[in-house]
């Protein structure tokens, strides 16, 4: 069975900013905003315990907006972050319980990864698209040659 493809979703948007949000009264004027300039996807990132409640703000409120939530790190994140109206999702790293679960989600998903062999472990659970992070300290763009 075929993943969710990210790359849909986000390929016509030039940039996509990631956003720690600490204040929800926030989050719909800075989507509006962003929206506004350009910029139709977002991703939220889960370092704050405002992010959830400011995605599904965005998600109720701001139609035009493609919201994802990014920072997941734990199955639950998955789970909450659907539930808030999340578009997609994107991991910093992907440990083997929670690449399982994102492939299982109904939303497409970009999990993290710095290693060749990272790569391929997502590869075999059939992700297509994926986030080098750290780049830089993982080797940046050298490392990608």
């Amino acid at each position: 069975m075929a993943l969710p493809d990210p790359l849909p979703l986000l390929a016509k948007c030039p940039v996509v900013p990631v956003l720690t949000i600490d204040d929800p009264k926030k989050a719909v004027p800075l989507a509006e905003a962003l929206l506004a300039g350009g910029l139709a996807a977002i991703e939220v990132t889960l370092r704050t315990g405002a992010a959830i409640e400011a995605v599904r703000l965005i998600a109720q409120n701001v139609p035009g907006t493609i919201v994802g939530v990014g920072t997941v790190t734990k199955p639950s994140d998955i789970d909450a972050a659907i539930k808030a109206g999340a578009k997609y999702l994107v991991s910093p790293g992907t440990p083997a319980e929670l690449g399982r679960a994102l492939a299982q989600a109904n939303v497409p998903s970009i999990p993290g990864c710095a290693t060749a062999s990272e790569a391929m472990t997502l590869a075999d659970l059939g992700f297509k698209t994926l986030k080098f992070f750290p780049a830089e300290s993982s080797g940046g763009i050298g490392w990608l040659k």
